[in-house]
Order: structure tokens, then sequence, then C-alpha cells
């Protein structure tokens, strides 16, 4: 009976823990003018892996069907990914080329000069080499109805300038 009893125990632990509902994988990042700060909400996107390799690192901003080429879900028993409504919001995101050293993509500021958005990112590398390889990724919700024609990714002296479009696009 002591064993019926330690085996239910733990499995309503394993069973809490597979569907404990932590929703850690939104961090804000404000945005800042050169004056003040505005009430730009960008959250981190968070669960979610890379499934297009490239050669060159890529810097995007993507609606709901440009989400869905370079990212799938990437669910575990602990993790909670990120949702997104695409009614409201596109994914700005850092994706760099395949490697086998840890790599982490830190989002430095998030700067507004009149209608251009300056996305300043920088990338750390660990110097041992893994077992497995990765594609580093950073993903960040932003509101669709920003005043923004650009978004400027920067990392150190390279920059890359992305078409903010506002429109939703229908594909039929």
């Amino acid at each position: 009976m002591k064993k019926f009893f330690y085996i239910l125990a733990l499995f309503a632990f394993v069973l809490y823990g597979c569907s404990s509902n932590k929703n850690q994988n939104e961090r804000s990042v404000s945005a800042k003018t050169d004056t003040a700060f505005t009430d730009i909400k960008v959250n981190e996107v968070e669960g979610y892996f890379v499934t297009q390799r490239s050669n060159e690192p890529r810097a995007l901003i993507l609606d709901e069907l440009g989400f869905n080429k370079y990212f799938h879900v990437a669910k575990t028993m602990t993790n909670v990914p990120t949702k997104i409504d695409f009614n409201t919001k596109k994914v700005g995101a850092v994706i760099l080329p395949e490697t086998d050293f840890r790599t982490t993509i830190v989002i430095n500021s998030i700067s507004l000069s009149g209608k251009t958005l300056v996305v300043d990112y920088s990338v750390n590398r660990d110097k041992e080499k893994q077992s497995f390889t990765i594609i580093p990724s950073k993903a960040f919700t932003l509101d669709s109805d920003l005043a923004v024609d650009v978004v400027i990714f920067k990392n150190g002296n390279n920059t890359v300038d992305v078409a903010f479009q506002k429109k939703r696009i229908e594909i039929i």
C-alpha cells in the first residue's frame, strides 16, 4: 500500500511539473526617443527554434506567414512558447549562421528617432566548441501599428535596414 502512495505522489509531482503555467518568456524592453521613454512595448519571444539555415546573419521583421516560415514551436515539459497576436504585433528577429559554439544575442537598446526604429544588439560567443550545432536567434514582438517606416538592426558597425510594412498582406 505504501508503494502505491509513493507512486501516486510521484505521478502527481511529475504531472504538476509538466502542466505548470510559468510565463517567464516575456521580458519587456522599453524603446526610447532622444528625449524620453515612449510606451512602445517590446517582448522577447521564446520557445521557438529556427528552421531556415543561412550562411549570413539575417535581420527580419515578420508577419505571421514569415514567422511560420522561419520559426517552429520548441515545446518542452517546462517551457511555454510565447503567444503572439499577429493582428496587433509583428516579430523582429536576428538569426545567425549555424555554429558549434554557444552563442547568445543580446538586445542592448531600442531607440526611436523620427520614423526610424534602431535595434542595437550584440553577439556573445563562447570560445569552446560544443558537440552539437545551433542556429542562434533572438526574436521579439513589436506593435504592428507603430509610426515607423524603417527598422535598423545594428551590431557594432554592421547595420541592416528593414522596411516596416504596416499593412497586413493576405495570401489567398
